[in-house]
């Protein structure tokens, strides 16, 4: 028995000795929910966020596609705990404009990394601006998410010409880790190659709702309006591409609307001499059926119908 014994570990020594040792990352480091959105000139940067569930590093690599990607420089972000996970955020900047990219986030002295996924900055010298949008996924349950993104595949498909894409919000229903878990896997593919300007619904941000503020400014890498309060219950912020300005609204910051916004927004439009001038927002001033003379939508028709008559 002794000498078999011997005899396996001989083997085993032989084995390691002959073959490289293959290094598995720990589930903990594991990339996930990751998304690029629009942050700053539509032409020349992007943001990018992700979670993971234990500590990691927050690396980026970005490169034109047709490039190396494992040679690019490797862009440091910022990582911070969120919700019993990690949020990490990083930005590439000083990016070509009209050129598609390929990037991957994670940690790179791990060498655990996404998969790579896809953008296209603007630059285009044309007047048409082709966007798809797509609002209230709000699912409860994986099946769900997984039909809502077959609607987001479909709008792809139909309109391959597509530039960005606009979440106009309640990207959940319940605002939990298991939901987001779910819209991270079930959107994977949409997140990882569209870049997106989502803009904060009330089930991602209104402390009104079950107090998930927090949740919607940790989802995504966005470069904020100023606002002393901007981020608590969502974001506002604004962006150009091509002949059009689009100005995003936090219709959770309604009861009333804070002062702060309100210059913003005003500010924001009358500067801008973009052709055309859009105000995305999640709550409906004009709602159909019941929601027609809640205080919410009343709150938002006061104060979006005189900003706009204000900005023209």
């Amino acid at each position: 028995m002794k000498k078999i014994f011997t005899k396996i570990i001989s083997l085993i020594l032989i084995l390691c000795m002959t073959f490289p040792i293959i290094t598995v990352a720990a589930a903990g480091n594991e990339v996930t929910r990751v998304s690029v959105t629009i942050n700053g000139d539509t032409k020349t940067s992007r943001g990018f966020c992700w979670y993971t569930d234990e500590k990691a590093g927050s690396d980026l690599q970005v490169a034109p596609v047709g490039a190396d990607l494992t040679k690019a420089e490797v862009i440091k972000g910022i990582r911070y705990p969120s919700m019993e996970k990690y949020v990490h955020k990083a930005e590439a900047n000083n990016l070509s404009p009209d050129t598609k990219y390929q990037y991957r986030v994670g940690d790179s002295e791990a060498g655990v990394w996404s998969k790579i996924g896809y953008f296209t900055t603007s630059g285009k010298t044309t007047d048409e601006v082709n966007f798809i949008v797509f609002a209230d996924v709000q699912a409860s349950n994986d099946e769900n998410f997984k039909k809502a993104s077959v609607v987001l595949e479909s709008a792809v498909e139909t309109m391959p010409e597509y530039e960005f894409a606009v979440g106009l919000g309640d990207f959940v229903n319940d605002c939990t880790n298991e939901e987001w878990n779910w819209w991270g896997e079930a959107f994977n593919d949409a997140n990882t190659s569209l870049s997106i300007a989502p803009v904060a619904g009330n089930h991602e941000g209104n402390i009104t709702n079950k107090f998930n503020i927090g949740w919607f400014n940790s989802m995504f890498n966005l470069l904020p309006g100023e606002g002393p309060t901007n981020g608590v219950n969502g974001t506002y912020y604004s962006y150009d591409y091509g002949n059009a300005h689009f100005c995003v609204v936090n219709s959770n910051d309604m009861y009333p609307m804070s002062q702060a916004q309100r210059n913003w927004i005003i500010n924001d439009l009358t500067e801008s001499d973009a052709h055309w001038k859009f105000l995305l927002l999640h709550r409906a001033v004009y709602s159909a059926g019941k929601n027609i003379n809640k205080p919410d939508t009343l709150a938002m028709r006061e104060t979006i119908i005189d900003i706009v008559d204000q900005t023209g």
